[in-house]
Parts: C-alpha cells; sequence; structure tokens
C-alpha cells in the first residue's frame, strides 16, 4: 500500500507524520467518505464534533447499525458492557463498532480483510470470503486446498445459531 501524497493529504486534513502508511492511507478513504458526506470534522479529518455524531449518529452507514448500536449502548446499561461511547460516535476509524457486534465476516467466515499474497505464496487456499464473494482477481491463483460451500453454509448457520441464543438472553 502506497502512503498518499502529501498534497493530498492536506487536502483531506490528515497530515499526519506519525502515520504508518496504513493508516495514512485509511485515514485518508475514511475522511473522503466523511467529505462525501459533508459531515464536518473536528480533528484528524476522521473525527466528527461530538453533540453532532450523538445526535444524527452519522459514524455509521446504515440505519441497521445504527439501531445496533442503539441497542447495544442500551444493553451496555443493563449489562455492565465496557464501551468507549465517544470513540463510537466520533471516531470514524474506530474499531469499536466491530469489537462489539462481531459480524460473521469477522468471526466466522475467514477471509474478508486478505489482501493479495503475492507470488510464491500461492499454494494456500482460497478464503472462505473468497469462495461466496468471487471477484478479487488474486483469489483464483490460491490453489490450496479450499471450504467448500457447505462447509461454509454449516459454519454460518452455526453462527446465527449462537448469535440467536445469545441475543435471547
Amino acid at each position: 500500500m502506497t502512503r498518499p501524497t502529501k498534497e493530498e493529504r492536506i487536502k483531506f486534513n490528515v497530515d499526519y507524520a506519525s502515520d504508518t502508511d496504513f493508516s495514512a492511507y485509511a485515514r485518508l478513504l475514511q475522511s473522503k467518505w466523511r467529505d462525501k458526506k459533508k459531515l464536518p470534522f473536528v480533528s484528524y479529518g476522521n473525527f466528527l464534533p461530538a453533540d453532532m455524531a450523538r445526535k444524527e449518529k452519522s459514524n455509521f452507514l446504515t440505519d441497521r447499525i445504527k439501531t445496533l448500536v442503539q441497542y447495544e449502548l442500551y444493553r451496555k446499561g443493563i449489562l455492565g458492557k465496557l464501551i468507549k461511547e465517544d470513540r463510537m460516535w466520533e471516531n470514524l476509524l474506530s474499531s469499536q463498532p466491530l469489537r462489539y457486534y462481531k459480524p460473521i465476516w469477522n468471526t466466522k467466515i475467514d477471509g474478508f480483510g486478505n489482501h493479495d499474497p503475492g507470488s510464491g505464496r500461492y499454494n494456500q487456499a482460497k478464503s472462505e470470503w473468497d469462495i461466496i464473494h468471487p471477484g478479487r482477481p488474486w483469489a483464483d491463483k490460491c490453489l490450496g486446498t479450499s471450504s467448500t460451500i457447505d462447509r461454509i453454509e454449516e459454519k454460518a448457520a452455526e453462527y446465527f445459531i449462537l448469535k440467536k441464543k445469545k441475543d435471547a438472553e
């Protein structure tokens, strides 16, 4: 991953020398998303103003996610969960939502965040994610023994059965 140009980082208010190349790129993408949505920021280009962020729940991509956040915060009060609310609302780069919602692609179905393994390492298996979501050209170069659709469906069913039990508690 190549570090964004200084000009681009300045344009989107994300020029921080301490960022790794990955952090700089992630911060830039997040700031471009914020800019496209015409959302204001307070620092780093990826922090939203606290009052506005809490009121409008603008840190979340869909209404469904906004509802889940409200539900989890309600449960926090009952169950004593540790959730850093300021990060949930204000920080566009926060990992808080993934830590608490544990989506299937981050817990049961492997490969969502994979990148091209590079030459010499294509003997590994194609990820489960790439089996059910074809489209990354490099994934077809992975020649190892991959999981089957049937096994991936079993894992998905296990995930949803367990999730349903936990939600009922």
